[in-house]
């Protein structure tokens, strides 16, 4: 009896064994610091694969070496590139060391100018909600972000760590990760966006002007799902300003950063070289972005400048204000201005509340409307509205990413299949 129990111990230590092997082959990498093997996603508005296919940046691929031509199973295995290695400093290149592959998740980067405060060291940290100057003038900073997006990533949604699902720290195969901030002087950042566009295929650049209370590495999380979810190929720069939690502060910093904007526009995106030229703001941001086109409008410097598409996401502005004093001096600046509007917005509730006046962005009864001013599409999004407090569904929803990526490819709002209000568009949920 007792060797017989023996015997079983032994067959369960050995199966257990070989699981726990198993486990750890499979298990994604923590990311570290090398260079991502960068899957093939196709297209981010469907159902994830389960088979990503995996190939290497092609600006980065070391002499003689092509990408693997697929890699099956819902993550990459342990593969090793024999022609690919980690470059320890800018002249010292081993073929005896192996890099440690991203596992499970894609590096997206994306530019950003920011005149917020430095911070900490940390990439969560990197910037505050301060306003940054330099002796007696504001300094503008560039540079680039590298942010994680997991291979099982849901269209819309910015994965992070859940206390219900016993996830206490972030992991890059899981969560979509701020992996690293790389501040940059404009004489390098200017060429490296150059360069960018030139090698996309739409040879596009697309501005995104966050609005209220957003941190800047929340603001860098969502600039690259979105930049991930609409397959954008071009250059996409993010502004990030000083916006606190304080909503009069943040209206104060709203109007102190609009000169900032005006001088990023004109002397780094308009200098990009890129052959469309996209602008994006959400809430706050489209005062912002629409009050710095007027001053460009008025100013001679700017009054040639035009855009592709300015896209003004739940707009937090005085309807009124803008359709009397900001609409008729903005409307010759792009092909054309997409308004996204609803009635579930519960923040631009409390924002009409604040100022007792309807806000551009409110959708049903209120929304506002631009007869006359054909090239003004104004688009009720009330019924795709799926986020918690209904402010974030343009980046949150996959129905109006999917009517982004429509838009930003110059289709108007009959072309995309919206159907006609009086005077505005309905979305639908597909």
């Amino acid at each position: 009896m007792k060797r017989e129990l023996c015997m079983v111990l032994l067959l369960v230590f050995t199966v257990l064994g070989c699981a726990g092997s198993a486990d750890r082959a499979a298990a994604p990498g923590d990311g570290g610091d090398t260079e991502a093997v960068q899957p093939d996603h196709g297209d981010p508005l469907e159902e994830p694969a389960d088979e990503p296919a995996a190939e290497y940046p092609l600006d980065e691929m070391p002499p003689d070496s092509s990408p693997p031509e697929s890699i099956t199973g819902n993550e990459p295995p342990d593969q090793d590139f024999p022609d690919r290695f980690e470059i320890r400093s800018p002249d010292v290149r081993s073929p005896l060391d192996r890099p440690v592959l991203d596992r499970g998740f894609t590096r997206v980067e994306i530019f950003y100018a920011t005149d917020r405060a430095r911070g900490g060291d940390q990439p969560e940290t990197f910037y505050t909600d301060g306003r940054r100057r330099d002796a007696d003038r504001v300094a503008f900073e560039f540079g680039t972000c590298e942010v994680s997006v997991p291979y099982k990533h849901r269209p819309g949604e910015i994965e992070r760590p859940s206390v219900w699902r016993l996830e206490f720290r972030e992991d890059p195969a899981k969560h979509v990760v701020l992996l690293a901030v790389k501040p940059m002087p404009l004489e390098d950042s200017l060429p490296a966006l150059r360069a960018r566009v030139a090698e996309s295929e739409s040879q596009s650049a697309l501005v995104f002007v966050h609005g209220f209370n957003v941190p800047f590495a929340a603001a860098a999380r969502r600039t690259a799902q979105m930049k991930y979810d609409l397959n954008f190929d071009g250059a996409v720069v993010l502004y990030s300003w000083p916006a606190p939690q304080n909503y009069l502060e943040c209206q104060d910093n709203e109007i102190w950063t609009r000169s900032h904007l005006i001088e990023l526009l004109k002397q780094y995106v308009q200098k990009s070289g890129a052959k469309q030229i996209h602008l994006v703001a959400h809430s706050m941001g489209t005062r912002v972005l629409s009050n710095a086109l007027v001053e460009l409008a008025d100013n001679q410097d700017g009054a040639d400048f035009r855009y592709n598409q300015i896209i003004l996401a739940a707009p937090d502005i005085d309807a009124e204000i803008f359709k009397q004093r900001i609409a008729p001096r903005i409307v010759g600046r792009a092909e054309r201005i997409s308004i996204y509007a609803s009635s579930k917005d519960l923040a631009l509730v409390a924002s009409k509340k604040a100022h007792n006046n309807i806000r551009l962005g409110e959708g049903g009864p209120n929304i506002t409307v631009f007869p006359g001013m054909s090239m003004i599409e104004v688009v009720d999004a009330s019924n795709v509205d799926e986020s918690l407090l209904g402010h974030s569904y343009y980046g949150n929803s996959p129905t109006l990413l999917r009517d982004l990526r429509l838009l930003l490819s110059g289709q108007d709002a009959p072309t995309r299949g919206l159907r006609a209000g009086n005077g505005f568009f309905f979305l639908q949920r597909n």
